[in-house]
């Protein structure tokens, strides 16, 4: 039995492709994501840099300072939990103010699909082409249809965005705040019956929704929440270890600190600024290219950038030295610290008052 589709994409013959448009090409997308019923998929996504669309693109998007002030938020409220929430085929039931086409190649389509709808006919030097109808993957302009209309939706059940943090929504009544990034929610509510509330929503207009009651999972974070002493450890198990296969980094035979200078501190004197760059000692130009394009920097300033913030300005100064050799022994102390756990606790009563009276 063949599943009801989403008409997303109807084959045409290429020669009902309008005049002076060009089909873009196809782009088999490989990922792996824990909290779909199928986590480990290939999925047909549009060649974005090929699409000429000449309306506006930009979408507002949560970042990882959002997700952190939202784990703040259900660490400090009492009673508060913390669930996610995942819509299946978010870009998928948008429709598109002008349809693309789009070329396959026919080796990227099973011959039973071949047969079963007939396309054979349709085939023209060695591809199919196809209209898209619908919001799809990588297109650029999906993004901004797909979140407007979910907007739309929680508007007009009275979850209001935040004027100053974009993609926080909290609701005008219930005990009810929450994240979206891309299609993913991560929800602090208190109560269960409210967060059954938002799920109910979001069915009740079409979605597809699948929901995580412990909230381990966001943002490619794993999360352990201890909601009796108010913190939560966030880490990303394994991400370290592979960036250092990938990139065949041993660890040294001796300890190695940290290549990071810190200027030292003169008490009493209110105002001290990092010194200026002493122009007698040039650095290796060329050398700071090769290095600064090295991956294994953009794979633990992302770690860092996710957990431990005060890893950044090492890494950074890992970029930038001159030996090869010795930024690969000591690159191994910054690894240590970027393989530990992250916690976020909950602020006392003191620091609730230092922070009000320090505004």
């Amino acid at each position: 039995m063949v599943p009801e589709g989403t008409n997303t994409i109807f084959f045409i013959k290429f020669d009902a492709i309008p005049a002076g448009r060009k089909a873009t090409y196809l782009w088999l997308m490989v990922s792996d994501r824990p909290t779909k019923d199928n986590p480990r998929r290939v999925q047909f996504t549009i060649g974005c840099n090929k699409v000429d669309y000449k309306g506006d693109c930009r979408t507002k998007t949560a970042d990882l300072s959002t997700a952190k002030i939202l784990f703040n938020h259900v660490i400090s409220t009492p009673d508060a939990r913390f669930m996610t929430l995942d819509i299946k085929d978010f870009y998928l039931n948008t429709d598109m103010p002008h349809h693309e086409c789009m070329r396959i190649p026919v080796s990227s389509i099973p011959a039973k699909i071949m047969k079963l709808y007939n396309l054979e006919p349709l085939v023209h030097r060695g591809a199919l082409h196809v209209e898209i109808r619908k919001g799809m993957q990588c297109h650029p302009v999906s993004g901004r249809l797909a979140n407007d209309k979910l907007v739309q939706i929680l508007q007009k059940h009275d979850s209001v965005q935040s004027d100053l943090i974009p993609r926080l929504f909290k609701h005008k009544t219930r005990p009810l705040c929450f994240s979206l990034v891309v299609d993913d929610f991560g929800v602090s509510y208190v109560g269960k019956v409210h967060s059954n509330f938002l799920i109910q929503v979001l069915q009740d207009s079409g979605y597809t929704i699948t929901h995580d009651w412990t909230g381990n999972i966001f943002c490619s974070m794993t999360l352990n929440w201890d909601y009796v002493n108010g913190t939560v450890d966030m880490s990303m198990p394994g991400y370290v270890e592979k960036a250092l296969n990938r990139f065949a980094h041993s660890p040294p035979t001796k300890p190695e600190d940290s290549p990071h200078h810190a200027d030292p501190i003169i008490y009493g004197q209110k105002n001290q600024y990092a010194k200026d760059h002493d122009p007698s000692n040039p650095p290796d130009e060329k050398r700071n290219k090769k290095i600064a394009k090295n991956c294994r920097f953009v794979a633990l300033l992302y770690t860092g950038h996710q957990l431990h913030n005060a890893t950044s300005p090492q890494i950074s100064c890992h970029s930038r030295v001159k030996s090869h050799r010795n930024n690969r022994k000591s690159l191994h102390k910054i690894v240590e610290l970027c393989s530990h756990t992250s916690r976020c606790s909950r602020p006392t009563p003191q620091k609730w008052t230092d922070l009000a009276n320090s505004q």
